[in-house]
């Protein structure tokens, strides 16, 4: 999640995982179902159904969100529990390696390939995600983002694409946090043109609004007052996604900068 992207964004409490529950004997990917299982059990509070993907599409809407958190959380002990069986986190190449044997999760279809600093992986996706939707494709988002989270260091995960939200493809990278640009696709040439009109308005009212990129249908964008000092009003931001959504009314705008003002 591109809101979470910091080195510093670790689960809270969870330095004391069970010695012992990531032996290098073991298979990554089986205890990565497991895990996945225990949280779900967790947000349930009851055994899950034995079908994973249909105990992630009936979950109540209620406890969705719980229970993203919670297949990151659990997923991210697992990689930290594994980066210590190891006796360091995993560098980026060596993680690609392990991430290649997981064959049998529906988002590690389709081969990592290099991307400059990091990697790409790229696939037709998947019928999981086709029959499920998005949820399928959030579930597994989550669960190797926290997964890649413990398991490395100073390594992020990021969904560029997916089939469920509007893409035509699936596509994930692995990046340094030191090129944290690697996470999402740039702003196409149509998408920019949009948006010159908000940043010169914007600009004469002391506010530089900047695209980022986009990733699984979502235009991520800062609003930074020029002066450096006060928050950017809401109405600003509210105005912007009302400008995109009569161009592009399937593309979401999210405000990456965590400056602009709740009201």
């Amino acid at each position: 999640m591109i809101e979470s992207e910091s080195p510093a964004a670790r689960p809270a409490g969870t330095a004391a995982a069970a010695p012992g529950s990531a032996a290098p004997s073991d298979d990554l990917f089986a205890r990565f179902a497991r895990a996945r299982r225990v949280a779900m059990r967790r947000v349930l509070g009851a055994e899950p159904p034995e079908d994973e993907m249909y105990g992630v599409v009936s979950l109540r809407e209620a406890l969705w969100e719980k229970a993203l958190e919670q297949v990151y959380l659990e997923s991210w002990r697992l990689g930290r529990n594994t980066a210590r069986a190891a006796g360091h986190p995993l560098p980026m190449d060596e993680l690609v390696e392990r991430l290649r044997g997981g064959a049998g999760v529906p988002c590690l279809l389709g081969s990592w390939q290099r991307e400059g600093e990091g990697y790409r992986r790229e696939s037709p996706g998947c019928a999981q995600g086709v029959v499920g939707g998005a949820r399928v494709c959030d579930w597994f988002r989550e669960a190797l983002d926290g997964l890649i989270a413990g398991i490395a260091e100073e390594i992020g995960f990021g969904r560029r694409a997916s089939l469920a939200r509007c893409g035509t493809h699936c596509e994930d990278v692995l990046f340094a946090y030191a090129a944290p640009e690697l996470r999402l696709l740039p702003v196409s040439g149509q998408i920019a043109q949009h948006l010159d009109g908000p940043i010169q308005r914007l600009a004469a009212q002391g506010v530089e609004l900047r695209p980022l990129g986009v990733a699984e249908n979502r235009l991520y964008v800062t609003l930074l007052a020029t002066d450096g000092q006060r928050a950017v009003p809401r109405l600003y931001f509210d105005l912007l996604v009302e400008h995109v959504r009569l161009r592009f009314p399937e593309l979401e705008v999210r405000d990456a900068t965590g400056r602009v003002a709740t009201a």
